[in-house]
């Protein structure tokens, strides 16, 4: 297929009537109850999604986004009484995410700006009580009024845990009982730290939030606040709200903190959850290992246009969003080396699985290319000569390319857009959630289903499925 086919391809041919009864709004009390359809070659079957273990290949490999949701959604209030929303979309300066998160003065992001009209151009201030584990708003404010003593000392002490996760800080706690911490030397790889020797309940931050210029797709915010005990990660954390998605229609609330976002998020920079992750819990995971299934991670960041539909006639007219990635070296040896099926735990992760491939053969036919070459753009997998190169060869590629840089991990971004008659590569199947109409996560879907993905949708819609980001999940074996 050429590729001009590709692009031709009308998306009114992926549209489905989908009832606002049939959108789940809230997820399930337990993740892992939730239903699960499986497409084996064609052929459809009803399961719970806590069967996952046993529908797999033997020697199945999953592969997980472990991204972070971050507190995008920032509100500040003129004196005027207008509420400017401020929302973080991805770093500009530092561009790296750690890099940004780690900063203690300023840094700058792309932002989408919601009321622009009534911000000319002043500077926004916040004045944030960093003593508080949220926004500043009514649902932050309703949150913390409902919970209990109990909640927030658990709460406490998964701050810590996670501090002691992504750091390698030694965390000495100075006084269980009123919740200052202290920290040793040390260097900071995760942005994510305690101030130290303050007691950070009782601190105060004023931020502030300066619009520089206009970029597409929204605005440089230039950040900056006055108390440099605290990291731009920790101040987001307090200060912002977690974004859930617009299709919702209803505003973040407390169960959103905890719901939307995977238990095994680790790595802080994506304003969307990979929905598909929702359903794991740790029993789970625990069964999953039982029978050898391995487990591998990824990072790829979402950004706001996973949510974007296509508005254009044909797929070729739309402009695909762009994301960050990071895969480590034992990964990509991993792949190589591995016998059984790769199934790629949400779309995000296919869409990181399969750019390596079109990476390494870049690798391949330019040995010297650098860094800012590597990105994969939208329509590139299709203008190849329908990737001849062996995935092992272009995997390889990878690693020695990653060797001669002195680099432990390939990080780059990616804008493929997966369409039907995309030949995979990487993975042999997919555990996702089911999509809106016309969107490009359903045209990925199709690439995998083809025009099964009508027949599966429909059963889903008729048997009682939810649908989106807190819906039911979907596993497909190519």
């Amino acid at each position: 297929m050429q590729f001009k086919n590709f692009a031709a391809i009308s998306i009114s041919d992926f549209n489905y009537d989908l009832p606002d009864s049939s959108v789940a709004k809230y997820p399930l009390p337990e993740r892992d109850k939730s239903k699960l359809l499986l497409w084996n070659k064609g052929e459809i079957t009803d399961h719970s999604f806590s069967d996952l273990p046993g529908l797999l290949p033997v020697s199945s490999m999953l592969v997980f986004n472990n991204t972070k949701v971050i507190h995008a959604r920032l509100h500040f209030i003129k004196s005027t009484g207008a509420n400017i929303e401020v929302f973080c979309l991805e770093p500009t300066s530092p561009h790296d995410y750690v890099l940004s998160f780690a900063q203690t003065n300023s840094c700058r992001w792309k932002c989408i700006v919601g009321n622009k009209k009534r911000w000319k151009g002043d500077i926004l201030e916040m004045r944030v009580d960093m003593g508080k584990e949220g926004g500043r708003d009514g649902e932050t404010e309703r949150r913390r009024d409902g919970e209990t003593g109990r909640q927030r000392e658990e709460e406490t002490e998964r701050r810590r845990e996670e501090k002691l996760r992504i750091t390698n800080y030694e965390l000495r706690i100075a006084d269980a009982g009123d919740g200052e911490m202290e920290l040793s030397e040390g260097t900071n790889i995760g942005g994510d730290v305690a101030c130290k020797d303050v007691a950070c309940n009782v601190s105060t931050v004023v931020l502030k939030a300066e619009l520089v210029c206009e970029l597409e797709g929204g605005f440089e915010i230039k950040f900056s606040w006055d108390n440099s005990h605290y990291t731009f990660s920790e101040i987001l954390e307090v200060a912002g709200n977690i974004p859930i998605p617009p299709y919702l229609h209803r505003e973040s609330e407390e169960i959103d903190l905890k719901v939307y976002q995977t238990i095994y998020s680790k790595i802080k920079g994506s304003v969307a959850a990979p929905t598909a992750g929702l359903h794991f819990t740790d029993r789970l995971l625990k069964s999953l290992a039982n029978r050898n299934i391995t487990c591998e991670e990824l990072t790829l960041h979402v950004g706001a246009g996973t949510f974007q539909p296509v508005k254009s006639d044909t797929i070729g007219e739309h402009l695909m969003h762009s994301e960050c990635f990071s895969v480590n070296s034992d990964l990509i040896n991993r792949l190589i080396t591995h016998q059984g099926s790769v199934i790629a735990v949400g779309t995000t992760s296919v869409r990181t699985l399969e750019s390596l491939y079109w990476i390494g053969s870049k690798i391949i036919q330019r040995p010297q290319i650098e860094p800012h070459q590597l990105p994969v753009t939208q329509w590139e997998p299709y203008q190849e000569a329908e990737g001849k190169i062996d995935v092992i060869v272009a995997l390889q590629a990878i690693l020695d390319w990653l060797l001669v840089k002195d680099l432990s991990s390939l990080e780059t971004s990616t804008q493929i857009m997966i369409v039907p008659g995309y030949q995979f590569r990487i993975i042999s199947g997919l555990v996702t959630n089911f999509h809106q109409p016309q969107s490009t996560l359903l045209l990925l879907i199709s690439a995998i289903l083809g025009d099964d993905w009508k027949k599966v949708y429909a059963h889903a819609l008729a048997n009682g499925y939810r649908f989106l980001s807190y819906g039911d999940a979907n596993l497909y074996l190519i």
